[in-house]
């Protein structure tokens, strides 16, 4: 079996060279393709031009290079469509795997019926996804695109045959499927939920979100965050050598609210703090950082390649997580298997911190969150508990097995649902 991951930044986390950084999504999408090939199946990774070559190999993996399809910009798709379409049809996947929203969810479901229009009248096709993409009502131009490609297939069938993959997407946000998404990216929302809709398999990474997708009238299965192979879990973690009381790690974004962690470092002047902040939002980075050098004990970090994410976690002695919306996030494994105590503004996957006494999660509270963070540093006891517990919680629900094997089992003629009927 031939199976193709489309993502954007996923070729960074196979590359131990890489000094660019990856998101939590495409950290999971190279760590699944890496199980994959150890398991023998053929892996082909659909990546954007961050500069590298196209048929490179790492760690087994083949690497295409898809052009600026990330950006999110109007243009940027354009222009990426046919380089796509075209390593589509040189691949021939047997399964195209997309983890976490995007509006080529919607655009991969419908290349399948597109393919024939797509392949012989370039402008043609161009101006129908354009027309697609522009609309804040998909509802008339999806009508009128199905029509379009319909009455090209009977000149170029031969062509289609090669896109006929079958479709999974790996929900990776709650915002994804519980009208979060929609609400906020209204016309780009409408045509991610299609996309969801038109999937053959679809997979959560808790069990919150599946029961979401069901719903809904959707079919889903869980399969939890991966690990990292050499990361194992209750790996042994030197306490005496964890200098950070106060650690930060994500994308610089307004979801994941990065100044509302220089606000908790405020209130604890005598706490040594770490911030590892990516840019990715220029004007909030520049805030970020211009505050931050003003802050005494606080070490701000903008860049830290993935392979070395992992000893920031094993020094610090509380993570703290600010984000507005996430599934689960990466940085909670890292916490777990570097015996890191979690402190969470508002996420609580499948209600965790019930589950495993961790940290904490505030309810989205500030003012509960800076006295659970008191708490934590003030009493050794608790502290050392909290840190235990985030051991356990990896060590019981992150299997790579076990996710693996739901993953593949989700690929079965059995479990797959009949090609979707175009409406």
């Amino acid at each position: 079996m031939k199976i193709l991951f489309l993502s954007g930044h996923a070729h960074l986390a196979l590359d131990p060279t890489a000094e660019g950084a990856s998101g939590g999504a495409e950290l999971q999408v190279a760590l699944l393709a890496k199980e994959l090939v150890q398991r023998g199946q053929e892996v082909v990774l659909l990546a954007a031009d961050t500069g590298q070559g196209d048929s490179l190999t790492q760690q087994g993996i083949r690497v295409r290079n898809g052009g600026r399809f990330d950006t999110g910009k109007l243009w940027d798709t354009l222009r990426a469509l046919p380089r796509v379409i075209s390593i589509l049809r040189q691949e021939k996947p047997d399964v195209v795997v997309i983890y976490g929203w995007t509006s080529w969810l919607y655009l991969l479901a419908k290349l399948r019926h597109w393919g024939d229009l797509l392949h012989n009248s370039t402008a043609d096709a161009h101006c129908g996804v354009a027309s697609v993409l522009a609309s804040s009502s998909i509802n008339d131009t999806l009508s009128r695109c199905t029509a379009k490609a319909s009455g090209a297939a009977s000149s170029a069938a031969s062509s289609t045959k090669s896109l006929r993959y079958r479709l999974l997407f790996v929900c990776a946000l709650d915002s994804e499927i519980d009208g979060g998404f929609r609400e906020a990216h209204p016309w780009r929302g409408q045509l991610f939920q299609k996309g969801m809709e038109l999937c053959d398999i679809r997979l959560a990474i808790t069990e919150d979100q599946a029961a979401l997708f069901r719903a809904q009238g959707m079919s889903c299965s869980v399969m939890r965050l991966l690990l990292q192979p050499d990361l194992s879990p209750g790996r042994a973690v030197d306490r005496g050598n964890k200098s950070i009381d106060l650690l930060w790690v994500a994308r610089c974004n307004r979801v994941k609210q990065p100044l509302l962690f220089l606000d908790l470092a405020a209130q604890f002047p005598q706490a040594r703090c770490r911030m590892i902040c990516s840019n990715q939002e220029e004007a909030l980075w520049h805030a970020v950082k211009k505050r931050a050098s003003t802050m005494p004990q606080f070490e701000f970090l903008e860049k830290v390649p993935y392979h070395d994410i992992q000893s920031h976690f094993d020094q610090a002695k509380i993570f703290v997580n600010t984000s507005s919306d996430e599934g689960v996030p990466n940085t909670f494994i890292h916490a777990g298997l570097g015996s890191t105590a979690i402190a969470s503004l508002k996420v609580d996957p499948d209600h965790m911190f019930h589950h495993f006494q961790a940290g904490c999660c505030a309810e989205n509270k500030m003012e509960k969150l800076i006295k659970e963070l008191q708490c934590l540093l003030s009493d050794e006891k608790i502290l050392y508990r909290a840190q235990q517990e985030a051991s356990r919680f990896v060590c019981e629900w992150h299997d790579n097995k076990k996710n693996v094997e739901v993953f593949l089992k989700s690929l079965q003629p059995s479990v797959l649902s009949p090609q979707p009927v175009l409406s």
